[in-house]
């Protein structure tokens, strides 16, 4: 496979290619590689790894590896070094050459894993083809860092995205993976509009059952205002008939005394009274 990790700036892809290639330690965890994985790792860090005392052809010659010298020279023109041109001193070559030799170097190490940390960074157009071709040729596993799309597009077989600190797989070339995430990112945003019209949906709901609620209780203390007025007229004439019925039993309380009986004037007045009263 050759697989493509994807993410922001900042999302971890270097640190985890680091921490497969075992350059970096993890805080937790450990790290396994399969049975019989032969690991190559390149970054930056390649370049500086050269010998400037050396010649192209030293530097290369250095190299532990299972190539003849003619697989050795068949490598090095597939990068542009060919004829007296491997005999050049490494402290004379171009960025861009040495960029090549180092991306050689890791092509000759006897690898079945390949793990490349942005290595088309400060490349020319033709440096990055030749690297392309190569790694098209090469039967092992690769993982790449990179945001270059072109150079991913024609050789990379799946994207492994790491978003919000997960891992999301996608099987394909990059204009694949650029093409179902924005599947995704619609179908997210999508299912984040129908929940906000939901909640508001919902929101409104409460609004208008606390509208009703209020306008309910306002209604229960109208009717509570105005059932109050009448008790408490009620009560007073209650209290108003209580008075009388007491006046009443005390009028007639009094023409049942003899000694009022005897008084013309006095039973008079308590006749009428009593006629009031009833």
């Amino acid at each position: 496979e050759r697989i493509a990790l994807v993410g922001v700036n900042g999302a971890g892809k270097s640190t985890l290619s680091r921490l497969i290639s075992k350059r970096e330690r993890p805080t937790a965890g450990k790290v396994h590689l399969g049975h019989k994985v032969n690991l190559a790792f390149f970054s930056q860090e390649s370049f500086e790894n050269l010998n400037y005392n050396n010649s192209i052809w030293e530097e290369i010659s250095a190299e532990s590896s299972s190539m003849t010298s003619g697989e050795r020279r068949n490598l090095l023109g597939a990068f542009l070094f060919s004829d007296d041109a491997i005999y050049k001193p490494i402290s004379i070559l171009s960025g861009g050459e040495k960029s090549r030799l180092a991306l050689a170097k890791i092509l000759m190490q006897e690898s079945n894993f390949l793990i490349l940390d942005e290595p088309t960074n400060h490349q020319d157009i033709i440096t990055k083809e030749l690297f392309q071709r190569a790694l098209l040729k090469y039967s092992g596993t690769i993982l790449i860092v990179s945001h270059d799309r072109f150079f991913l597009d024609n050789l990379i077989t799946r994207v492994i995205e790491i978003r919000d600190g997960k891992i999301y797989d996608y099987p394909g070339n990059y204009s694949y993976f650029i093409e179902k995430r924005a599947q995704l990112l619609a179908e997210i945003n999508n299912s984040n509009l129908s929940a906000k019209r939901v909640e508001q949906s919902k929101i409104r709901i409460k609004t208008l059952n606390k509208l009703k609620k209020q306008k309910e209780a306002e209604e229960r203390n109208r009717i509570y205002r105005k059932n109050k007025d009448i008790l408490d007229k009620l009560k007073s004439i209650e209290e108003r008939i209580k008075v009388l019925e007491k006046n009443k039993i005390i009028a007639e309380s009094q023409l049942c005394d003899p000694t009022v009986l005897k008084d013309s004037k006095k039973v008079q007045e308590l006749m009428i009274n009593l006629k009031n009263l009833t």
